[in-house]
């Protein structure tokens, strides 16, 4: 039977390295199973794997598409399987790697569009539906009941109590298929899932870190990555006009969730909004011995409290989204949990271990009593609380300098920064011109109607 490993885990834990280390063993070849690392323009902010390894090994998923192209869960899933079927006519491993447990599930299952374009149109209709629907009954058995009368092939435990995502979906489906709905989408997804799915033996690895020590890891990656060129890499975008305003309001690039681009441009925002005062800002800066010492400390906190506030919401994006990998890999029960503070040898030994053993007794100790502890021992740890230390703000020369690399940013980019600022809300909003297009209007006598069903 042959055999494929997954290295899943949370972001910042070290998945890169022992991927490479494992492929250098087994003379193998890594899968990236991560859309971002997709874009050809991308690089620092991608976390895309160094030179020196994509050199040596193999790698796929990486740099084929530009900034104005998109790819769905479907067409990743479908190209992946295709490099992990080359892969195996190789007579080698495939290692897939990555973060996005959604894009592993697709690509196990043998996950496929259920719709045709033309049904999709249709279907993003009928969400906007659900949506009001949900919302006017303010209660979920209400809004399963409605399900239950329109449906009869609906089980009444399909879906878990409160779960509002699967209830906004499963009363799309029925709003838009009527009587039957479950039954149609069960059956279509039976069918992807025979078409499309792999036969093969997976070994599923889940690398994790205590959410202590993870913490300081995502501050220390985020600021190698400013080290690194990231607010020039996100100003050049914006120079070349590849990042736009309607892209931010609408909230459809995919590119837009690579690490640290919504931080920059916040900060970049920031700064144009004092950079009438950049000579005072850089003078109190750098003259220590200034006469005017309150208006010098002034300016210093002002335009530290900006750079601080820069680095906590990129390494809290960070971390949040590492709380999120870890949550979704918790519920799925075909991953064996490894602590990525063991040390890359020992966990590349494991693994080869593992994979070497009898993959049912590998299925079998995935489900064992053990991996489940240590699953809700993760959950269960306390988080003490941090005061985040950026060590880059204590360099006066390199803050100096980005300081100023801001300001000439902003400057240079000020006029699309400004339409940018528009689109901003908490994270993202609509544009006007987005909420009024008949695209997003919502149909309301069909809403009428189902509201009275």
């Amino acid at each position: 039977m042959k055999k494929a490993i997954i290295i899943a885990g949370q972001t910042g834990v070290g998945k890169s390295n022992i991927s490479y280390n494992l492929a250098n063993k087994l003379n193998s070849e890594i899968v990236c199973i991560d859309t971002i690392q997709l874009y050809k323009d991308l690089k620092i902010c991608a976390d895309k794997p160094s030179i020196f390894f994509t050199q040596t090994i193999n790698y796929h998923n990486l740099n084929i598409l530009n900034l104005n192209e998109e790819i769905n869960g479907s067409q990743f899933a479908n190209r992946t399987r295709e490099i992990i079927k080359n892969i195996w006519a190789q007579n080698k491993i495939p290692i897939l790697e990555g973060g996005c447990g959604f894009y592993f599930k697709m690509i196990l299952t043998g996950g496929s569009e259920k719709f045709s374009d033309e049904e999709e149109k249709k279907h993003k209709k009928f969400s906007k539906i659900a949506k009001e629907i949900i919302k006017y009954d303010n209660n979920f058995e209400k809004s399963f009941e409605r399900i239950l009368r329109i449906d009869k092939s609906t089980p009444e435990n399909c879906i878990s109590q409160n779960d509002l995502y699967r209830l906004e979906k499963r009363l799309t489906d029925v709003l838009m298929f009527g009587n039957g709905a479950y039954d149609l989408i069960k059956n279509r997804e039976e069918i992807s899932r025979d078409k499309n799915k792999l036969e093969g033996e997976f070994f599923n690895f889940f690398l994790y870190c205590e959410r202590n020590n993870l913490r300081k890891r995502l501050e220390t990656r985020c600021e190698k990555m400013i080290h690194d060129g990231l607010l020039k890499e996100v100003s050049d975008l914006l120079s070349d006009k590849k990042i736009l305003p309607e892209m931010i309001s609408q909230k459809n690039s995919i590119f837009l969730n690579a690490y640290g681009i919504f931080e920059t441009l916040k900060l970049f925002i920031e700064i144009m909004k004092i950079s009438h005062m950049k000579n005072d800002y850089m003078k109190a800066y750098e003259d220590k011995h200034s006469k005017k010492e309150k208006i010098k400390n002034k300016l210093n906190r002002e335009i530290e409290k900006i750079f601080y506030n820069f680095l906590n919401d990129f390494s809290t994006s960070n971390r949040q989204y590492a709380k999120r990998q870890a949550t979704w890999f918790k519920s799925n029960e075909d991953y064996l949990w490894m602590d990525s503070e063991n040390g890359e040898e020992k966990i590349v030994n494991e693994i080869l271990n593992k994979i070497n053993s009898p993959y049912e007794d590998f299925k079998i100790f995935v489900k064992s009593e053990e991996n489940d502890k240590i699953k809700n021992s993760y959950f269960n740890t306390r988080v003490k609380e941090y005061n985040s230390i950026f060590e880059i703000m204590n360099n006066r020369q390199l803050m100096k300098k980005l300081i100023e690399k801001s300001f000439e940013y902003a400057e240079i980019n000020k006029n699309v920064l400004r339409e940018i600022e528009k689109s901003f809300g908490i994270r993202v909003i609509r544009e006007k011109q987005n909420m009024n297009s008949n695209e997003n209007e919502i149909d309301f006598e069909l809403l009428k109607k189902y509201l009275n069903m």
